[in-house]
């Protein structure tokens, strides 16, 4: 059997959760199901009343799946919009409830987190910091601040499972109550909090580069869903701002100038551009930002409908990486390409099985007839799992890349070539023309296998080689090569 290499990519699956634009408790409970995902803090969440803009955002992210926080009409009709991105959840739910067990989630999440970090040095050191739950009165003005920047998890009753009760068996957990005319403590900037939790151990991947990424501040309103979900998704690009009401500007007295210290002296090595704080808003003008911050910030980012055509572009963010050595045979006469899913950067014991996340992979190999690179078109993901999975909800096609969706428990995957007949086909079909192989292409293609491929038709470039071809007067069929006419269905060979 022929071997080759296997690229393997851990990451997390992204969802877009869809809610409507006056449903502040809909938004607040997407905030809180993200900060119990490993990851979640990558997963946008648009307003479906913005319908393009919304479209545009789950294409930029990459969306795996899309899912509606909400019982508005709107809401449960948003993600059928996407029929390439089929949910591969029984009854669409993230959580399984078990008369017989505990309830269990369908994607990686905190939980799997922390038996992962347990055991290694990193996670030992920041759990001696001590991680802090951020809370507040409900009235205070902040409040939905500190919930999207500081996190918050779910109601256990709403989900089944308590996971500040997991994190507190994990960790020391220590509470730290913002009183409502206070300053925000230093202690959001110094301790590790829910919302970072999501993100801790992910790192960025180098198959997506990036588009604006100028950390900062984003100046909103406090009480605006839209500059909310506008800051999320920001925030879920990988780009670093803290959020700012401009009418509550006491309440960041304390946090401001030390963050703004930490974020320029970590941009300290880059250029000179990238130095300066910058700032990002939806409605403010340059002359409002130049007031407010006393002239000392001149970078400002003007969030418009552009900024989601690709100004901003999310990197894909990966738990880690590793290779595997694939073994070639064939199924049903296509070759198959079989991997181990070693080095796993999660926790893979057999209890987290209903856990699911992506194994981004790419495969060295192939053969003049099949790819294991297909293009990047998500709109024929179920097309290309039938070919090349066989289960069409769990494969997601990425650039450069396949993503093939897997549970925490799997030790092994595969994937099979693309018949590429059956790509132009698709193509073809796409357009509404119809496509086929003639009977001059099938011999063409058979008389190319039997040379050995493409490299060994080179031999009729040989002039002497194309007189030795005999063509036959009748039921012949012709093709070109240069100024020359070869017959293919039969080669007669002059004696020497």
């Amino acid at each position: 059997m022929d071997t080759t290499r296997v690229d393997i990519c851990y990451r997390p699956l992204r969802i877009a959760w869809a809610v409507r634009l006056g449903d502040g408790e809909s938004f607040r409970q997407a905030v809180r199901l993200n900060h119990a995902l490993w990851g979640g803090r990558f997963n946008p969440i648009v307003l479906v009343d913005r319908a393009d803009e919304a479209r545009h955002i789950v294409e930029l992210f990459r969306a795996d799946i899309v899912l509606g926080v909400g019982d508005s009409k709107e809401v449960l009709e948003f993600p059928t919009k996407f029929p390439h991105l089929i949910n591969p959840f029984f009854r669409d739910s993230l959580f399984i409830s078990d008369s017989r067990g505990p309830t269990r989630a369908r994607v990686l999440d905190i939980h799997n987190a922390l038996f992962h970090w347990r055991d290694r040095p990193d996670w030992r050191a920041l759990n001696q910091e001590g991680v802090r739950r951020f809370t507040c009165e409900p009235e205070d003005p902040l409040a939905d601040t500190i919930l999207v920047q500081y996190g918050a998890y779910p109601d256990p009753k709403s989900v089944g499972i308590d996971y500040g009760e997991v994190l507190s068996q994990a960790t020391q957990l220590i509470d730290c109550h913002i009183s409502g005319e206070a300053p925000i403590p230093l202690d959001v900037l110094d301790h590790p909090s829910f919302g970072y939790l999501t993100r801790h151990g992910l790192r960025r991947h180098h198959t997506v580069q990036g588009g604006w990424d100028f950390p900062g501040y984003f100046v909103g309103n406090a009480g605006s869903i839209e500059d909310f979900a506008c800051f999320w998704n920001l925030r879920a690009a990988d780009i670093q701002l803290k959020f700012i009401d401009a009418a509550h500007m006491s309440r960041y007295e304390l946090i401001a100038p030390e963050y703004e210290r930490r974020t320029q002296a970590r941009l300290a090595p880059f250029a000179d551009y990238r130095r300066r704080m910058a700032i990002w808003t939806r409605t403010l003008s340059r002359d409002d930002v130049v007031q407010l911050f006393n002239g000392r910030i001149t970078t400002i980012c003007q969030i418009s409908e552009y900024t989601w055509n690709g100004s901003v572009r999310p990197p894909t963010m990966m738990f880690g990486q590793a290779s595997s050595l694939g073994v070639f045979g064939k199924q049903q006469g296509k070759p198959k390409v079989s991997f181990a899913l070693n080095d796993k950067a999660y926790c893979a014991d057999q209890w987290f099985y209903t856990q699911h996340l992506v194994a981004s992979v790419s495969v060295l190999g192939g053969d003049d007839d099949h790819s294991f690179h297909p293009p990047y078109v998500p709109e024929w993901n179920e097309f290309f799992a039938r070919s090349m999975q066989f289960q069409h909800d769990r494969l997601r096609v990425e650039p450069e890349r396949v993503g093939i969706i897997i549970d925490a428990a799997d030790d092994d995957s595969f994937l099979c070539g693309l018949p590429t007949s059956a790509l132009i086909e698709k193509l073809f079909d796409s357009i509404g023309m119809r496509a086929k192989l003639s009977n001059g292409g099938l011999i063409a293609r058979q008389l190319i296998s039997r040379l050995g491929g493409l490299g060994g038709a080179r031999v009729f470039k040989i002039p002497g080689v194309r007189r030795l071809i005999i063509p036959l007067p009748d039921h012949s069929e012709f093709m070109m090569y240069g100024n020359d006419v070869m017959d293919l269905t039969i080669l007669g060979l002059r004696s020497m």
